[in-house]
């Protein structure tokens, strides 16, 4: 409701940038209601409206808005439709936003939800190549963990290793406690067969730091990581 009420002050005003949001939005509400066909239809009308007055910007939010709609459906090849098309608009950029960064990360996640840890690669590591280069920390420590989880999957203990332990400390040398708790997590996952004692010891860092930041769902994450390790 409130979207039509905006979408009808745009119309009145002649805000171009107005209505191709509400569209937008509008466009994303049908989609999580399963309504495609209106879906497709705002979102149409959104892009014309964005190509019109070359918005890139406008067009890339709406196309991983989207992806992000259909990954949260469980369909992950539309969900991943929409994250190329949105990665292919960056290509026009010069200096990549942050937006571009989480992208790949999301783009990488899928591919390892399909079983595919090479191709993830791929995009973690563009994605850490450039954040280094733009000096984004926050951002390259999420994708360092990703990368390592990959490597991970791929039965490369040794390199997943070295990957979580560059993210730990560099997740320490910025102060991003979340991110440092999460590496020392992963690395107290690869080692947890080789060396439980150390991999335990590890879980209990990351329980102090978690404990000290408030967050509940990785203090959970590292009880039932603790578990296994008491199980093996």
């Amino acid at each position: 409701r409130f979207y039509n009420e905006a979408l009808s002050i745009s119309r009145h005003t002649k805000d171009a940038a107005g209505i191709a949001n509400a569209y937008d939005n509008l466009g994303l509400l049908d989609a999580e209601d399963q309504n495609i066909s209106s879906s497709n239809q705002n979102l149409n009308q959104a892009m014309k409206l964005y190509h019109n007055s070359r918005d890139s910007s406008g067009i890339i939010e709406s196309y991983a808005q989207l992806g992000k709609v259909f990954e949260q459906k469980g369909d992950i090849e539309k969900a991943l439709s929409y994250y190329q098309r949105a990665l292919a608009q960056y290509e026009r950029f010069r200096q990549k936003p942050e937006a571009y960064f989480v992208l790949l990360e999301d783009i990488g996640n899928l591919y390892m939800k399909k079983g595919k840890p090479k191709i993830a690669l791929t995009y973690l590591q563009e994605g850490i190549n450039n954040s280094r280069k733009a000096g984004l920390r926050d951002t390259q420590v999420s994708l360092l963990d990703a990368e390592g989880i990959a490597y991970q999957e791929e039965g490369q203990q040794v390199k997943a290793l070295t990957i979580y332990k560059e993210a730990f400390e560099e997740a320490k040398k910025y102060k991003q406690p979340e991110e440092e708790a999460k590496a020392l997590i992963n690395i107290a996952s690869v080692l947890q067969k080789q060396n439980s004692d150390k991999s335990l010891a590890d879980l209990k860092e990351a329980m102090k730091i978690v404990r000290k930041i408030k967050q509940p769902q990785l203090e959970a994450r590292i009880f039932e990581a603790m578990a296994e390790v008491y199980r093996q």
